[in-house]
C-alpha cells in the first residue's frame, strides 16, 4: 500500500501490500496504545525507527476532511515544526500522509524516551523528583513565554530523555499570549494530574515555582488564576474515575 498523497515532510511511505495501515503497524511495528480511531506504534522505515500515529476517520465528513489535509495528524506536525523554530523540545516531526483508509503522522523515535507518569508510576528518588517537577514547569513556561498553549498538558505528554524533556501529543497546540486562558488550563491541566498522582506538595511547590519564576509572576497569582479551571477538571474527573489523590492548590 502507498500513501495516496503525502501532505507534509518527506519519509519514505511505500508501504508492502494492501492490508490496511493499522494492520501494516501490527504486523511489522510494536503498538505503543490504540483506541477505535487512532493507533500508535514503533515502525522501521527506510532504515530509520519512526514514532508512528495512524488516525482512522470517524465518519465520512471526516473522511473528505482528510483528503483537503484537514486534521489532527497534520496539525501536530505543522505545530511540530513550529515549536522546533524556537528552540522548544519536540521529537523532530518527518511526515504526514494521507493513506487510503486514514492519515498517518511520523516523527522521531526517542527511544530511551519515558513519559513523566510512567516514571512517576515507576518510582523515583526525591532529588530526581524534585528536578523533574522543576524542569517540567520550565518547559511550560518556556512554551508559554514563546506565545503558544500545548492544549493537554497532561504528565504524558512530557517525555523524558536524559537531560531533556521533550512535549508530545501536539494536535491541540495553539498561539495563545502568555496570559490567556489557554496557558492557565496547561497549568491547571498538569497541577490535576498532580493531584491525581497524590504528589506530595513540596513537589508540586517545585514544578509551580519554576513556572512562576520564569513566567516573572507570583505563584500565589497562578494559583488564583487557575482555581475555577481547576474546579470544572476537578469535577469532570470525578465524575469519571471517583475521588482519588488529594488536593494541592
Amino acid at each position: 500500500m502507498t500513501a495516496l498523497r503525502l501532505l507534509r515532510g518527506d519519509a519514505p511511505l511505500a508501504l508492502s501490500d494492501s492490508e490496511g495501515t493499522a494492520a501494516w503497524l501490527q504486523r511489522e511495528g510494536r503498538v505503543l496504545k490504540q483506541d477505535p480511531y487512532s493507533l500508535v506504534a514503533l515502525v522501521e522505515l527506510g532504515g530509520e525507527l519512526h514514532y508512528a500515529k495512524y488516525y482512522r476517520p470517524k465518519n465520512m465528513i471526516q473522511r473528505l476532511q482528510f483528503r483537503f489535509g484537514g486534521c489532527r495528524g497534520v496539525a501536530a506536525f505543522d505545530n511540530a515544526v513550529a515549536l522546533a523554530a524556537l528552540g522548544i523540545e519536540v521529537p523532530a516531526p518527518h511526515a504526514c500522509a494521507l493513506m487510503p483508509d486514514g492519515v498517518l503522522l511520523l516523527t522521531e523515535a526517542i527511544i530511551d524516551g519515558q513519559d513523566l507518569k510512567h516514571l512517576w508510576v515507576e518510582g523515583l528518588k526525591p532529588a530526581r523528583l524534585q528536578h523533574l517537577m522543576a524542569h517540567a514547569g520550565a518547559v511550560l513556561a518556556t512554551l508559554h513565554e514563546a506565545g503558544y498553549s500545548h492544549g493537554d498538558a497532561k504528565w504524558s505528554n512530557f517525555l523524558v530523555s536524559q537531560s531533556s524533556i521533550y512535549l508530545v501529543d501536539l494536535e491541540a497546540v495553539c498561539p495563545a499570549g502568555p496570559s490567556s486562558g489557554h496557558c492557565v488550563r496547561d497549568v491547571a491541566r498538569f497541577t490535576l494530574n498532580a493531584e491525581d498522582m497524590g504528589l506530595a506538595p513540596e513537589y508540586y511547590a517545585a514544578f509551580l515555582e519554576a513556572y512562576a519564576e520564569d513566567r516573572c509572576v507570583p505563584a500565589r497569582d497562578i494559583e488564583v488564576r487557575m482555581q475555577p479551571l481547576l474546579d470544572k477538571l476537578r469535577a469532570r474527573h470525578l465524575r469519571k474515575y471517583g475521588e482519588r489523590g488529594h488536593r494541592l492548590v
